[in-house]
């Protein structure tokens, strides 16, 4: 009988690794013409750690429990058990550098002013604004396409 880890796995690596994941790196490779490789998905090393116990791939809270036992001799431990980092997209230093700035026309919808004052707040890193920024110019941004097609 399968466990709720290797169930949730399954679920996973068929939906969120397969059609959302690997489907965004593809796209985003291509785009830059990179090759992107990913080495742990080789079939037969899944096929190898899909008949693994879920005891060896989560002990209590540790994820990944039997990839980091065998390259404890080969990273350093502050490296093999550090907190995950996402590939998050640098928004607030692209506002901050003037990159990414708001469009210039007026919207109905975000207040010019308001939103000026927490860009310079942002620039200044007075602030964190980087998620208001991006939602008024998001929001900016559709009122105007909006307004061409009427």
């Amino acid at each position: 009988m399968k466990s709720q880890v290797d169930k949730l796995l399954r679920f996973y690596t068929k939906l969120y690794l397969q059609d959302d994941i690997l489907t965004k790196v593809d796209r985003a490779s291509m785009m830059h013409s990179l090759e992107v490789r990913a080495p742990f998905l080789d079939v037969q090393l899944v096929d190898f750690v899909r008949k693994l116990p879920a005891s060896v791939k989560l002990r209590g809270s540790q994820t990944k429990w039997i990839l980091k036992r065998a390259l404890e001799p080969v990273l350093p431990k502050d490296i093999l058990y550090r907190s995950k980092k996402g590939f998050g997209v640098p928004i607030g230093q692209w506002f901050r550098s003037g990159s990414l700035g708001m469009p210039e026309a007026a919207s109905a919808i975000v207040d010019r002013s308001f939103t000026e004052q927490r860009l310079e707040r942002h620039v200044r890193e007075r602030s964190d604004e980087r998620a208001f920024l991006w939602g008024a110019s998001v929001l900016q941004y559709f009122s105007m396409s909006t307004a061409l097609r009427t």
